[in-house]
């Protein structure tokens, strides 16, 4: 029960009610990459989506799935090709990239300039 109120509400950790009925009524199954993210298409190869295994995080879709989603390649990917290690984003956490913090620590002893008026 908690998760069919979690689907409503918390679209970032899976599929929201409104995805979910339009796949059953619209979406045709095409298959699953090792992370167990599903893809489908609609019937007449308009649309193309994939409903994430665990959150919905854009990272964790392959490059030979991306390739497919986007209609870059008609060619279905089959298991097990595409297989590489991925990282997952991390904007937004304290482990995020940015340019002004540094590995080192500041150089101690530093005293700034200041003009003679």
């Amino acid at each position: 029960m908690g998760s069919f109120f979690a689907s409503l509400f918390i679209w970032w950790r899976g599929c929201t009610l409104g995805t979910y009925l339009f796949t059953l009524k619209n979406g045709i199954y095409i298959g699953s990459d090792d992370l167990g993210n599903k893809y489908f298409k609609s019937r007449k190869d308009e649309k193309r989506w994939v409903l994430y295994e665990k959150d919905c995080d854009a990272s964790s879709v392959s490059p030979i799935w991306y390739g497919w989603l986007h209609g870059m390649v008609d060619q279905i990917p089959s298991p097990g090709t595409g297989i590489q290690e991925s990282f997952r984003n991390m904007t937004g956490t304290p482990d995020a990239y940015h340019p002004n913090k540094s590995a080192e620590p500041p150089i101690m002893g530093y005293t700034a300039w200041n003009p003679k008026n």
